[in-house]
């Protein structure tokens, strides 16, 4: 029953001694006290006397029942079941079926006394494993410790730092454990956490780390304390915030010292060094401070505290669409999540929970009470917290712009804009990541984290390294992918930036990062087009007007056609907030649009190497008989064919009636001669189409021809000359594909190619 505790029925019994706590048969989520006015004593007389004699009200006889059993509920969360029990028993209410407000502080008195009587017990029991002092003999239970390793140990032999060591940890740890379960822990369970301590104890020792693991521990228990200090004194987020930072690195480099080299430490472990050091900070400050302790659980949980305020901006990072899927981002959260509920969790044990129970507590805590202000408050000092973890990053990309960001006028090209200085930032990444022993995935989406809380660059860098990063993010996406691919694992992760460029030695570019160079964000999102397109031929899915969009769609996300952003990267448009509106307008226009066209469009060649006199003469031809297209246009140098205003409707259904033909044709066709004429047949009509406003050659060619070729089973091919798609003829343009399938089987050893 939320909202109802061990206080709530304190409350209740001093109403009226004599009242019998009840349900309330009007609202029965209320609890309330039967005051004993004297005509509803003889009320209630006559109706025990019915119920004596099986004519009694069974409504209220639940209502009472029910109230009861939520008091011997919440009496054994609080002191736990066997000392719950035994209160029962002592007060004569083990049997009873129904509970008056003078046995409420009856039974609480009781249980209190039989819950400290056996915590005196196990304090005995523990006594029992402590470490004889030097030169006299072990006890039994301390023996049998002893010999349970192999080979068995010798008392003697354990220098005076060990025996202090384990003493201390053994009993935190038997402190930390029977506060979880309220409940004292039996002689065997003893046992099993003081081998284990030993053990621990020992190999700390044997690394040469007991001193500083002490020393760490200490330090954490003294962050824990100086932590409950400032929530008892009211601080506010900002200042409880830097308080569970130093918690986080304290317990972080205990963790170090703590677990051995090559170790997987889990988050048990880390539960372990957090917990056992707040079990540790509230025995201290139960003798230091008594009072702040007694109201801690209240302060924590308070409605309009800090701790609630962290909590939820924890909790709103931690299930909020994180872009970067940042691993120290989540960890960060997590982490912060972790330690306040442990926090609430061992509070509620030890001092009993504010709510009735610690699930109660768990749920008030997440429970958004707060004032906005205090919200937004929480909200900030949990962000700056959490900017302070990328700090290696931020120096990364800072060092990157000293290197690149010098001054520059409107008539310079910036110094950051070239391929080499591209390359140069893949390095960096990759090296920060080796560095740090994390994967590239991992540093990359940090870097992103890390790029996006900072401000300080030269107008366009900021997005340019955005776009960067996730280039080098989709490589690894895609190396991931085609690993075990049964066609293209074979060719190596460093040649898959081919498959999306042309292979004519006059037009191959020296590297991946000059496609970047062409377009901002078109490295990436060819990479995720094509991995995009892959898995939905791979998956049996529909080859149709809907899947070229998709590939349209992630092939031109974010992606800017550079001729245009360049104007966009003028320092002068940095003078005040008019002049950055005129730079976000300038990069809006360089954005390449997405989904079919709805205007008209022209499709320029080269005449020397992207057309042939048999392509030309194909495209007069389709240019004089298909009203899709509205003439041609040729000069000493290129080849234009002018294509005429179409609706996107109109485009949608040009490319479905031409993929349904390809299905159609594909049906009937018996070789690999037959199906590689259609795959070219389609792909030029696609092509020469220019069903999309822009992107129809990363589309149509780079993707979609390739998901044509791989369905039909055959080889994908890297192409010579990709515009041969519009400006040769279908002969041409077959054998063109031949050559590339040559290339692809070149680069992958042969081994997959047909």
């Amino acid at each position: 029953m939320n909202g109802v505790s061990l206080q709530t029925f304190r409350d209740l019994a001093r109403q009226d001694e004599s009242g019998t706590i009840a349900l309330d048969k009007n609202d029965e989520s209320r609890i309330i006290n039967n005051k004993g006015t004297l005509g509803r004593s003889i009320v209630s007389g006559l109706k025990d006397l019915g119920e004596a004699l099986g004519l009694g009200d069974a409504t209220r006889a639940r209502r009472q029942q029910e109230a009861f059993d939520v008091f011997k509920g919440l009496l054994t969360e609080r002191f736990g079941e066997v000392a719950a029990q035994r209160a029962l028993s002592d007060t004569g209410l083990d049997k009873a079926t129904r509970l008056t407000g003078a046995d409420v502080d009856r039974v609480i008195l009781q249980a209190t006394r039989q819950h400290n009587a056996l915590f005196v017990e196990q304090r005995a029991r523990m006594d029992k494993f402590d470490p004889p002092i030097a030169g006299d003999a072990p006890s039994e239970a301390f023996e049998r410790v002893l010999a349970s390793f192999d080979p068995p140990l010798d008392a003697s032999h354990l220098s005076d730092q060990v025996r202090t060591e384990y003493a201390q940890r053994l009993s935190d740890a038997c402190t930390a454990v029977s506060n979880i379960a309220t409940k004292p822990l039996d002689d065997e369970q003893i046992h099993e956490l003081a081998r284990g301590t030993l053990k621990h104890v020992l190999r700390l020792e044997q690394r040469g780390q007991l001193d500083d693991a002490r020393a760490v521990r200490d330090s954490l228990k003294q962050g824990w304390k100086d932590l409950l200090a400032a929530v008892g004194a009211g601080a506010g987020p900002h200042e409880v915030m830097q308080r569970l930072e130093i918690i986080q690195q304290r317990t972080g480099l205990l963790v170090q010292f703590e677990s051995a080299p090559g170790d997987d430490v889990g988050s048990d472990f880390f539960e372990e060094c957090a917990g056992t050091a707040l079990i540790g900070a509230l025995r201290e400050l139960r003798s230091e401070n008594r009072d702040l302790v007694s109201g801690l659980s209240a302060q924590v949980l308070d409605d309009q505290g800090a701790i609630k305020s962290l909590f939820l901006a924890a909790h709103d990072s931690l299930y909020s669409v994180d872009g970067h899927a940042s691993q120290t981002n989540l960890q960060f959260a997590g982490r912060l999540h972790h330690d306040i509920g442990t926090m609430v969790k061992l509070l509620g044990s030890a001092l009993g929970a504010t709510h009735g129970t610690v699930d109660n507590d768990m749920d008030s805590l997440e429970r958004n009470t707060l004032s906005e202000p205090l919200r937004r408050a929480g909200a900030e000092a949990f962000q700056q917290a959490r900017m302070r973890q990328f700090d290696a990053q931020r120096d990364v990309l800072e060092n990157y712009m000293k290197e690149y960001g010098e001054f520059y006028t409107d008539e310079e090209t910036p110094p950051w804009f070239n391929t080499e200085a591209l390359v140069r930032l893949e390095q960096r990444v990759l090296a920060h990541a080796e560095q740090r022993g994390v994967s590239p995935l991992d540093a990359l989406r940090d870097m992103h984290v890390a790029l996006d809380g900072m401000e300080r660059f030269p107008p366009g860098l900021k997005e340019r390294i955005g776009a960067a990063l996730n280039a080098i993010e989709a490589g690894f996406e895609l190396e991931m992918a085609l690993h075990d691919h049964p066609v293209l694992k074979d060719l190596a992760p460093q040649d898959y930036w081919r498959l999306f460029a042309p292979g004519n030695p006059l037009h191959t570019p020296d590297t991946k990062w000059e496609l970047e160079q062409n377009g901002e964000g078109s490295l990436a999102a060819m990479q995720r087009a094509f991995l995009g397109m892959l898995n939905e031929v791979d998956q049996g899915g529909a080859l149709d007007d809907q899947w070229l969009e998709r590939i349209q769609a992630m092939g031109s996300k974010d992606t800017y056609r550079n001729f245009d952003l360049r104007v966009s990267y003028k320092p002068s448009l940095e003078l005040d907030e008019s002049t950055r509106d005129m730079a976000r307008e300038l990069r809006d226009v360089a954005r390449v649009p997405t989904g079919y066209r709805g205007e008209g469009t022209d499709l320029t060649l080269r005449l020397d190497s992207e057309t042939t006199p048999a392509g030309r003469e194909a495209l007069r031809e389709l240019a004089s008989t298909d009203p899709w297209f509205a003439g041609v246009k040729e000069t000493d140098t290129a080849f234009g064919i002018e294509l005429a205003p179409k609706t996107p409707q109109e485009c949608r259904e040009r490319a479905r009636a031409i993929l349904h033909s390809h299905e159609h044709d594909m049906a009937r066709a018996r070789t690999d001669e037959e199906k590689l004429r259609i795959v070219a047949r389609t792909t030029q009509s696609l092509y020469r189409s220019h069903v999309f406003m822009d992107g129809n050659t990363r589309t149509s060619v780079f993707s979609a021809m390739n998901g044509l070729l791989l369905k039909a089973g055959l080889s994908p091919c890297i192409l010579p000359e990709p515009k041969a798609a519009a400006g040769y003829s279908l002969d041409e343009f077959v054998q063109e594909i031949v050559e590339g399938q040559a290339a692809f089987a070149e680069l992958t050893n042969g081994s997959r190619a047909k």
